[in-house]
């Protein structure tokens, strides 16, 4: 292994955690010169990084160019937020004076912070939302599928109730009142299954020729 390659500092994801400190902000104000001192107390802050290191040597953060490792930056106010609410902070890995990968990325939000999610994190979280939202779709259509060998396919999403108490004479004239519709029901089915093999021997004449001799 090449050792002028410097090993890429461990690094944790933590997107569901968030930071908010009320002793410190009831004793200091939370502005742009602050909120770095403000994120050191977070349990995203590397205590190895070098702004740790230039805090503990009272040297200003102009020097982290000039060194190696773990280093966090706070990003400019480009909306020109007055007063400022929201603040952008990068966790980078310095290798050089002009090469800094961004690790991470957090925010702080009314004085809450939080670490903002990877584009990976993020579609990976959209898409599986999707996929819930699409198979519960898929189960409440299987659900109102009817099938009949007469009548095909079918959808039916009726929902039936729990019936209302009747009285005998209301529960007889009921069940004939559904006796009736199934022996008209059955009826029309037949009907049109007849109507189906008709149709067939006319359009294949030597169905005809078979059921005329197995009919004499």
């Amino acid at each position: 292994m090449d050792s002028s390659i410097a090993a890429v500092p461990r690094h944790t994801d933590d997107y569901n955690a968030s930071y908010r400190d009320n002793v410190w902000l009831g004793q200091f104000p939370l502005d742009h010169q602050s909120v770095l001192y403000y994120f050191a107390g977070s349990p995203w802050y590397d205590k190895s990084c070098n702004n740790e290191i230039l805090k503990m040597q009272r040297r200003p953060l102009e020097h982290l160019q000039g060194m190696t490792g773990i280093e966090y930056e706070l990003q400019p106010n480009e909306a020109k937020q007055l007063p400022q609410v929201l603040y952008v902070i990068h966790k980078k890995n310095r290798t050089s004076p002009r090469t800094a990968n961004v690790m991470a990325v957090y925010y702080v939000l009314d004085c809450t912070i939080y670490q903002a999610p990877n584009t990976y994190t993020l579609l990976t979280s959209r898409l599986k939302k999707c996929s819930y939202r699409i198979n519960k779709a898929f189960k409440a259509l299987s659900a109102g599928v009817r099938f009949s060998p007469t009548e095909g396919y079918a959808w039916d999403f009726s929902t039936e109730e729990s019936p209302a108490p009747v009285i005998p004479s209301e529960q007889l004239a009921a069940k004939l009142k559904r006796k009736y519709e199934k022996e008209e029901k059955i009826k029309q089915n037949s009907a049109r299954v007849d109507s189906i093999l008709f149709g067939l021997i006319k359009k294949v004449p030597i169905l005809a020729e078979y059921a005329y001799d197995h009919a004499s």
